[in-house]
């Protein structure tokens, strides 16, 4: 049970690497993030809040709790950074010209 455990808990750090590379793809992106899914993002961000939430309010295991925290905060930084690369970012102003 105690190396279930040990995976488990390994799980949240896994994913919180891997959120590493495709954030740092979008802090250095000039493209506006036009090849990410904004809504795929959106939806990754409410189904782990859902999960924390569950873990929370209804589980309280302290390693599922610290897995949906880790996926939370990695899918609505993710979501964040494709946000602002999109609309403020690269974004230009709109021209005063016809």
């Amino acid at each position: 049970m105690a190396f279930l455990q040990f995976l488990y808990a390994s799980t949240a750090f896994i994913g919180l690497v891997s959120f590493m590379p495709q954030m740092l793809k979008l802090l250095k992106d000039s493209s506006g993030a036009e090849s990410i899914s904004i809504v795929t993002l959106a939806l990754w961000v409410l189904t782990s809040n859902i999960s924390l939430a569950y873990a929370l309010v209804i589980n309280g295991d302290m390693l599922f709790i610290f897995g949906a925290t880790v996926f939370a905060v990695g899918n609505s930084t993710t979501l964040l950074l494709a946000v602002y690369n999109r609309y403020f970012k690269t974004a230009k102003a709109p021209s005063l010209r016809n």
